[in-house]
């Protein structure tokens, strides 16, 4: 049987929202479908867009809810599903504040930290025993000492002097990702690390 890998991508959807902290799991994904020439959908039933293709011999299955992320969960749990794939083949690519800007760090299962759309998920699918892939967006100063409003912080865009790694730091996301479609988690895990 041919393996196949779901990878979700939190965000908002529209283009309000696209080039937000809060969208960075989105345009990781986006960025690696645009470089394979892949095509998103639509997919009503699945509250989402989606593209499939196959790399390096897996299927992979590319997900970016059009729920909000607070929502998310609804729509990564039809997709699992729907495409019949096993929870230890999902990865979910999430903004994390709590992470400074452009540290990233993946994980086999684990709590959903605060983060309201990885709490729809862990609810939707009744259980946290997924993969998931933080991306720092945390602003310079220590969470704890930052005085502005939190939601804000992630539904700003990110500075220009952000804006210049970005390339480089999606490039990462892509890099951690398929490290963990082929090689598993602790070799993800440590290319994280090197970031």
């Amino acid at each position: 049987m041919d393996r196949k890998v779901l990878l979700v991508g939190l965000g908002n959807p529209g283009e309000k929202y696209a080039n937000t902290r809060h969208n960075f799991g989105f345009r990781v994904l986006q960025e690696f479908a645009k470089a394979q020439g892949w095509s998103w959908k639509k997919k009503w039933r699945l509250r989402g867009y989606v593209v499939q293709g196959v790399w390096n011999g897996v299927t992979l299955i590319l997900l970016l809810p059009s729920t909000y992320v607070n929502l998310s969960g609804i729509a990564v749990a039809r997709a699992v599903e729907y495409y019949k794939v096993t929870i230890s083949d999902l990865l979910v690519l999430v903004d994390e504040m709590y992470l400074p800007f452009g540290k990233m760090r993946i994980r086999a299962k684990g709590s959903a930290g605060g983060h309201n759309g990885l709490k729809s998920v862990q609810n939707s699918l009744h259980t946290q025993d997924y993969a998931r892939l933080r991306l720092g967006v945390g602003p310079k100063e220590e969470i704890s000492s930052y005085t502005g409003r939190l939601e804000d912080y992630v539904l700003g865009f990110f500075s220009s002097e952000e804006q210049k790694v970005l390339p480089d730091l999606l490039h990462k996301g892509q890099e951690i990702t398929l490290s963990w479609v082929k090689e598993g988690v602790e070799v993800a895990s440590q290319i994280a690390g090197n970031n």
